[in-house]
């Protein structure tokens, strides 16, 4: 789903975040669903909301990598029910401190916690599924978009304008940028026609690949998305598969943004 909006909008993925929370919480306010409507004036619906969905982005993030870690990628609907566990214990005693404390008033009985778990499981429920259903119908997968590696034909549509880091390489060079990662104090340009080395920090390296659909996968790895073929898991580690058989590791922190790409 992030992709899409990204594609549509041309917003980047810190941007995407701010705007579905800005959004949600206005809406939801205004619906004021289980019982917030009577029992809270609009601001404090707008402020009970907004930290709920806030935090439970934070909280369901986390949960999401430790799922991940737990359940074997080909268990998907089983890491989701083990999601939908864990937000259900994790969340719920932080919507109803929340609760408890912007909207509670003196004497008056604070939400029911079962009701609210009850509440909690079905929200995440809801969500796991729209996932599963947007990255499987409506998300493009990697391998799709290997062949797009290849030469183009002569009469293809015109290339993106090429990044700034292939001025770096040699004059001859006329392939694509598969991937970069950090060897010593130099950056490995993986391509298409071979490997090559270059003095450079790995952040502006980064930065001058900013023409290509790409992602960190690591502090110290870098992809292109039509490079990816699949993902794989070993030992309870995560790996991208690339076209050229490489496999690139991926750490805890990169997981989400892989995940809402669909690489993962």
């Amino acid at each position: 789903m992030t992709e899409l909006l990204r594609g549509a909008v041309g917003l980047n993925q810190r941007n995407i975040h701010l705007l579905v929370w800005s959004l949600g919480s206005v809406l939801v306010a205004l619906a004021g669903p289980f019982g917030t409507y009577g029992s809270m004036s609009f601001t404090q619906r707008l402020l009970f909301w907004g930290l709920v969905i806030v935090s439970s982005s934070f909280v369901s993030a986390g949960l999401r990598r430790l799922a991940a870690r737990l359940v074997p990628d080909d268990r998907p609907w089983r890491r989701d029910g083990l999601v939908v566990v864990l937000m259900s214990v994790v969340f719920t005693p932080v919507v109803w401190t929340v609760d408890w404390a912007i909207a509670h008033e003196p004497g008056s009985a604070p939400l029911s916690f079962l009701r609210l778990m009850f509440f909690v499981a079905c929200i995440t429920i809801g969500v796991c599924a729209m996932r599963r259903v947007i990255r499987t119908h409506f998300v493009a997968r990697p391998e799709s978009a290997a062949p797009i590696l290849e030469a183009a034909s002569a009469d293809a549509a015109p290339a993106a304008e090429p990044p700034r880091l292939i001025r770096r390489l040699p004059g001859s060079f006329d392939g694509r940028i598969i991937r970069l990662n950090v060897n010593d104090h130099r950056v490995m340009v993986v391509t298409t026609e071979g490997e090559y080395a270059i003095r450079l920090r790995f952040g502006d390296a980064v930065e001058e690949m900013d023409t290509v659909d790409g992602f960190c996968t690591h502090r110290s790895h870098w992809v292109a998305r039509q490079a990816v073929q699949g993902a794989e898991k070993e030992r309870g580690k995560t790996y991208l598969r690339l076209v050229n058989g490489d496999r690139v590791p991926v750490s805890r922190t990169y997981m989400p943004e892989l995940e809402d790409a669909g690489l993962i």
